[in-house]
């Protein structure tokens, strides 16, 4: 049974590393600062890691508890708001789950996760112009940074047939 805790933080650790999203060409974290020197206290981790099993049990309810207690003190933990909205959407709380997505995207305009699952909840609400409009939005951000990846491909190659080698190009979390 101890070694659960330890399971927990990895998949913590394992999920956190592949939250990014795209913002202004440049990859963000989306997890709270995990660092030796992070502000994250360990009754917030433990709020955070709490959060995620519960998502990952299939407890919705419990999750979206969980998550806005974490929003409680943190109103504007994008992570924690998508978790949330994950979990109101799986309740058929489309209307919060809408809210939410929206929030996120206040916060950060380019987090493609946040887009897919208000279109989704957008559409289980019958919403069908606006769903679209927002998958329509998740895939021109998309294009562009497939575009921006190409270029820099493109530019590395070059590089490479002049004798200059630069890791510029990185796709997921390195």
């Amino acid at each position: 049974m101890k070694a659960l805790p330890l399971v927990l933080l990895s998949c913590f650790f394992i999920f956190n590393q592949h939250s990014t999203v795209l913002a202004n060409e440049v990859d963000v974290d989306i997890s709270p600062s995990l660092a030796s020197g992070s502000s994250l206290k360990t009754s917030e981790m433990q709020l955070y890691l709490k959060a995620i099993s519960e998502l990952f049990k299939g407890d919705f309810a419990a999750a979206e508890l969980t998550n806005t207690r974490i929003l409680d003190g943190k109103p504007d933990d994008f992570s924690a708001l998508n978790r949330r909205a994950q979990c109101r959407f799986e309740l058929g709380k489309y209307s919060e789950c809408i809210a939410d997505c929206s929030k996120t995207l206040s916060i950060c305009p380019n987090y493609i996760e946040a887009m897919q699952l208000k279109a989704k909840a957008l559409r289980r609400m019958g919403q069908v112009e606006e769903a679209v409009a927002c998958e329509l939005s998740r895939l021109d951000i998309e294009a562009a940074e497939i575009e921006r990846k190409r270029k820099a491909l493109r530019e590395e190659a070059e590089n490479a047939k002049r004798g200059i080698y630069v890791d510029t190009v990185t796709f997921g979390s390195p």
